[in-house]
């Protein structure tokens, strides 16, 4: 009259399922343990074992564990741990508990007996071999694992200590055949198995084969799929049913679904949102289609940026194999300036991907929307730069901007590649108001002038190749302390810039506007990373666990030293030295060269550090960073020691998870700039996020 089941029903995301007990006779469900994350093993109506992942160890690691739950007195007891143990499976006869252990990628059966917790491996797979289900049939474990990119039906005979004949593996299913079955349990009333397969028609249905049955028979007929079906001691099938996008649980009897048919169809040619599953056939209800996205996903955004709070939101959507995918935001509030009032500052971004082909096509899009206000009445200055001391004026100066992209990616062996357009397009609004003071008769007069104009001062276009390569090792923190590797990317434009160059008539249409110059430029860029361990290389390793240097090269060249400065390299700040600011005048120019080095090293990893029972301070590291750089008009005096530019720095790094397990990484670095006095300012950069940039 009851049943348990796992759903992760309140919850955001399908891998945090918690176990549920379902009553027949009221129709109501009780959540009994969260966390739980395979099929759980039932030793009697108040007594039944699960998995779940069991709290950090001592080195912050997390587990999959057994563990034993008694109804009456809702007493929760673990019985492994750290074991890497799943899917338990009970033996009431012979008093002994099945589970799926996993290591080092692959998959292997254990057995204990119940009163004496001791599990020990039987099977001997080190081939990589994925198991996926277990169940007892009798005195014989029957599972299903990998097969390629489908799964087949083996045994293990618990008697013999051995694997079972082949012909008690072909009595439930042929194995070589090329059909995906899964899912497979013992029925003791019809003394057979019970599967989930696509035999018929490549949708998972659910199949019967009694003892001495030749051929299987099904029982269900979906257009969704039928999976992990568990049979009672009576005459009825217990199994999850996927329907309209959503698991399900279903019941069948097999007194009274009997003669099922299913039409021998391809898959991808229908789909229907409900079955009937007394009936023998199906209704189909509309056709399958292969560009089904997913409903548009919302998440709000919460900004404050240039003074004001932003609210907004985040929407997504992508096809189920993400080929194509739609991503955007949208923040903004209105803003009133001295002068100008009800203007909208915002923030739009668009992307979309096609990706369905060898080549993957993509378009982003960005809008910004900014005003800035001086809020108060200053002296003028007149073309000489003397002030006039009688002439007040005060300004609002509101931008509107525009980015866009839209171009190609493809790979080529372990190369990545990038042809792309641009456009940019900046305008702006200025809002003036003067006025002059003027005393007549001991009073002060004031003559008002009012008034605003708008312009581009910036419209650009360009087409870019980019090449990028990624031959990093992945290692534990790979983005916290790296191994051996390397990162290269480059970039290779053409630039047709079009800048403000002051206000002139138009001498073809007569009209007064801002006088757009031609900026035209070829522009490459390099930026070159890699790794070394250096606690290998100098056989150091029994003393520091992990020493890595990263030496880091940047350049980049503008073929027309003569355009406007706005479109200069900036070799200051996080991007570049970090000990001088982004702005930095003796770093700005159109041939740039920054070399830096880190070197990294561990102060603790792998542990548990708990922090208020939210965060889990994991691993902490430290590093040294020295960098130089300088720019030029040209290349051959870029290396000048008078252009150089010196940088030292320290650096902290700590990784932490939250509740969720969700990452926590945070970086603080301090910088000074070696090049200038002691009295300079130091440099302070400090980050939260969900990963370390590089």
């Amino acid at each position: 009259d009851k049943f348990l089941y796992l759903s992760n029903k309140d919850k955001d995301y399908f891998s945090q399922t918690d176990l549920y007990i379902y009553n027949f006779s009221d129709s109501t469900s009780k959540k009994i343990v969260s966390g739980v994350k395979t099929k759980p093993a039932v030793i009697n109506d108040s007594v039944f074992v699960f998995c779940k992942r069991s709290k950090p160890n001592i080195y912050g690691s997390k587990f999959h564990d057994l563990y034993k739950y008694e109804l009456e007195n809702e007493n929760e007891t673990r019985l492994t741990f750290d074991a890497r143990l799943s899917y338990p499976s009970f033996n009431e006869s012979l008093n002994l508990i099945a589970a799926i252990g996993i290591h080092d990628g692959t998959s292997n059966i254990f057995v204990s007996d119940l009163d004496s917790i001791n599990f020990v491996q039987k099977t001997d797979f080190n081939d990589g071999t994925f198991i996926l289900s277990l169940d007892w049939k009798e005195d014989k474990l029957i599972f299903d694992k990998n097969n390629g990119h489908g799964r087949q039906f083996d045994c293990y005979d618990f008697k013999l200590n051995q694997r079972c004949a082949n012909s008690d593996i072909l009595d439930f299913y042929d194995k070589d055949n090329s059909f995906e079955s899964r899912d497979i349990v013992f029925d003791k009333n019809e003394e057979g198995i019970i599967f989930s397969s696509d035999k018929e028609n490549g949708i998972h249905n659910l199949f019967i084969k009694s003892k001495n049955k030749s051929n299987s028979k099904p029982l269900t007929c979906t257009w969704g799929g039928a999976f992990m079906p568990s049979a009672s001691k009576g005459s009825k099938i217990l199994y999850s049913l996927y329907s309209d996008g959503s698991f399900n649980i279903a019941v069948i009897d097999l007194s009274e679904n009997d003669n099922i048919t299913i039409p021998n169809e391809e898959k991808n040619n229908y789909k229907t949102d409900f079955v009937v599953l007394s009936e023998n056939n199906y209704q189909l209800k509309k056709r399958y289609d292969q560009n089904k996205m997913s409903k548009l996903f919302f998440m709000p955004r919460i900004y404050f940026d240039n003074k004001i709070f932003k609210p907004g939101l985040y929407f997504y959507s992508s096809e189920v194999l993400n080929k194509i995918s739609l991503f955007g935001t949208l923040a903004m509030n209105i803003r009133n300036g001295s002068l100008m009032r009800g203007k909208a500052e915002y923030d739009l971004v668009f992307l979309a991907e096609y990706s369905k082909n060898f080549i993957t096509f993509f378009s982003n899009l960005y809008w910004i929307g900014r005003l800035n206000s001086i809020g108060e009445y200053s002296t003028v200055r007149n073309s000489d730069n003397l002030v006039v001391n009688n002439r007040f004026s005060d300004y609002d100066y509101y931008f509107d901007l525009f980015s866009s992209d839209i171009g190609i990616r493809f790979p080529l062996m372990n190369h990545r590649f990038k042809l792309f357009y641009s456009f940019n397009r900046y305008r702006e609004t200025v809002a003036f108001s003067e006025y002059q003071e003027v005393e007549w008769n001991n009073e002060i007069d004031r003559k008002f002038i009012r008034g605003d104009v708008s312009f581009d001062y910036y419209q650009g276009h360009k087409i870019s190749f980019e090449y990028f390569q990624n031959a990093i090792a992945p290692t534990y923190r790979m983005n916290m302390i790296p191994s051996s590797g390397y990162h290269l990317s480059s970039i290779i434009s053409h630039e047709w810039n079009y800048f403000m160059d002051g206000f002139s008539v138009n001498e073809e249409y007569g009209t007064f506007g801002a006088d757009l110059k031609p900026n035209h430029t070829f522009r490459i860029e390099l930026d070159m990373l890699s790794h070394f361990r250096l606690d290998k290389t100098m056989n150091i390793s029994k003393f520091i666990r992990k020493l890595v240097i990263s030496p880091k090269i940047k350049f980049g060249f503008i073929n027309n030293t003569e355009v406007d400065d706005f479109f200069y390299f900036f070799s200051g700040g996080m991007p570049g030295l970090k000990g001088y600011t982004f702005y930095e005048s003796e770093l700005s120019g159109p041939i740039y060269q920054v070399f830096g080095s880190n070197l990294r090293f561990p102060i603790f990893m792998n542990k548990s550090i708990d922090l208020l029972n939210v965060f889990y301070i994991k691993d902490m590291t430290a590093g040294l960073i020295f960098q130089e750089g300088s720019v030029s008009n040209s290349i051959s005096s870029i290396m000048e020691f008078d252009k150089i530019k010196f940088s030292g720095g320290l650096e902290l790094r700590l990784a932490m998870i939250s509740f969720y397990s969700y990452p926590t990484s945070i970086s603080y670095e301090y910088h000074l700039p070696l090049s200038e006095s002691i009295d300079e300012s130091a440099k302070h950069y400090f980050s939260i996020l969900f990963d370390f940039i590089n």
